[in-house]
């Protein structure tokens, strides 16, 4: 006969379901356009059938949470690919446009000498 998991566990195994689903509907919200956040949320509003005021609270709160999340995003890819850059040795655009600039004054102060 196969033994019951206690309680405690039961409640540890439900959390943690819960932060993982809470996380991907996040990063779900962060990937969807505007568009697509509010058809959601119509439908959602729709489905359990919210008062026309609690329905719009609702679509609202929700994108703003979806561009908050979508900013954290860009932020954290923004941060990812900066890091990869400056790991990997490659020049950035405004090192570069830098590099060009000191060239430019470069050559026209050996053109005057």
């Amino acid at each position: 006969m196969e033994k019951k998991k206690p309680v405690k566990e039961h409640k540890k195994f439900f959390i943690i379901n819960l932060i993982e689903q809470t996380a991907f509907t996040s990063i779900g919200l962060a990937l969807k356009s505007k568009a697509e956040v509010r058809e959601f949320a119509k439908d959602f509003v729709r489905k359990v059938d919210l008062s026309e005021r609690e329905g719009k609270k609702f679509i609202e709160g929700l994108l703003k949470r979806s561009d908050k999340a979508r900013e954290k995003l860009e932020e954290k890819v923004e941060k990812i690919v900066r890091d990869i850059v400056s790991r990997s040795g490659l020049t950035t655009k405004d090192e570069l446009e830098e590099i060009k600039a000191e060239i430019k004054k470069l050559k026209k102060l050996a053109a005057t000498q």
